[in-house]
């Protein structure tokens, strides 16, 4: 299995592969997907496993979420992760040579947003965000999201040791303030938040979902 056969599990992620395949005949090159063949070659034995965690895939949304599960599986490779069945209330992924569990939260954008994720369905190249005129609110309702992530990872994670990876996309973070301000802002509320849960035996990782999915031409 490569990532195009399983991108193609559904009708939304097969739409998704042609625009992904006519993108690299204009050049344009996606090292996430490479990334992801590599970790399908490592576990073979997990095929079917993934098969039906992609079928019933039926908007980018949900596709991008399970997209990101397998780059941040990706990211652990040499700590031998399994996936975990979505029938199975838990954690996304456990970690065999450390015995961790992680769960990965990522934020979707609102639907007036274009994500940098979405913008790959149009174009081959990455969007910056650019907008001026968002309300100052998003800042709340995006860290009330970012919240709300965190406790359900808590909450799904249950007394299990291991990490909870965030991701996140600059396009949410808003363009009242810089956009290196905003997301300096937007980390330290996240981090000051998780340091006021004492947790134990957790790790918080928040990563930027445009680090994990690029095209460079």
């Amino acid at each position: 299995m490569n990532s195009f056969i399983l991108l193609e599990k559904s009708k939304t992620g097969a739409d998704f592969s042609e625009r992904l395949k006519e993108n690299i005949q204009k050049g344009c090159c996606y090292s996430w997907l490479l990334k992801i063949d590599q970790l399908l070659n490592n576990i073979p034995e997990q095929e079917e496993l993934l098969t039906k965690k992609f079928a019933p895939i039926k908007n980018v949304h949900q596709l991008f979420d399970k997209l990101a599960e397998l780059l941040v599986a990706y990211e652990y490779l040499d700590l031998k992760p399994v996936f975990n069945s979505d029938s199975i209330s838990g954690p996304d992924l456990f970690l065999n040579k450390t015995l961790e569990f992680v769960e990965v939260k990522r934020l979707n954008n609102s639907d007036s947003q274009n994500s940098i994720l979405e913008s790959l369905l149009r174009s081959s190249a990455t969007r910056t965000a650019t907008n001026e005129g968002d309300d100052s609110g998003q800042v709340a309702a995006v860290n009330k999201k970012l919240k709300d992530h965190i406790d359900k990872a808590l909450l799904q994670m249950g007394k299990n040791k291991g990490k909870i990876v965030v991701l996140y996309s600059l396009d949410l973070l808003g363009y009242i303030n810089s956009l290196d301000n905003r997301e300096a802002d937007f980390l330290q509320y996240g981090k000051r938040y998780v340091a006021s849960l004492n947790t134990k035996d957790i790790e918080f990782h928040f990563v930027r979902t445009n680090d994990l999915f690029s095209c460079k031409v």
